[in-house]
């Protein structure tokens, strides 16, 4: 019995401080900070200077912008923005860290509002009240 007490007494100690090492860094990944912060090093991996990633908050970083990103673009695409045809994640990405650096004030703002912003300033849809009464007064 008292060689159970010490094992697990052990475990306790060994086994958190063991898979410390490992454990990333908790900071907000939902904030105009974060999208600066985690595209601009996607920018940086892979557009302006390619290299490979270099520890786990880089890999951690790249993953969580590109999937904000590119969650954002195909599910608001054509209701809150209306981009042209062919248009590549590295301009996507380059516009949004734009975006964001041009509008410090949204640093505590929503991640995915940002993006759907940015992508909105760029490519705003046609009004369609518009579009619908140049129709009408046509006929």
């Amino acid at each position: 019995m008292r060689r159970i007490a010490v094992l697990f007494v052990v475990v306790l100690l060994v086994v958190p401080n063991v898979f410390a090492k490992e454990k990333i860094h908790q900071r907000s990944t939902t904030d105009g900070t974060a999208v600066l912060r985690e595209c601009s090093l996607v920018l940086e991996l892979n557009v302006y200077h390619p290299r490979k990633v270099k520890n786990m908050d880089e890999a951690f970083d790249l993953g969580n912008c590109l999937g904000l990103v590119q969650g954002v673009y195909a599910n608001a695409s054509g209701s809150s923005f209306c981009p042209p045809d062919g248009v590549k994640t590295p301009h996507v990405l380059d516009l949004v860290v734009r975006f964001v650096k041009e509008h410090p004030e949204l640093e505590q703002k929503d991640a995915a509002d940002i993006v759907r912003w940015a992508l909105s300033d760029e490519y705003p849809c046609p009004d369609k009240d518009r579009s619908a009464e140049s129709n009408s007064s046509g006929n």
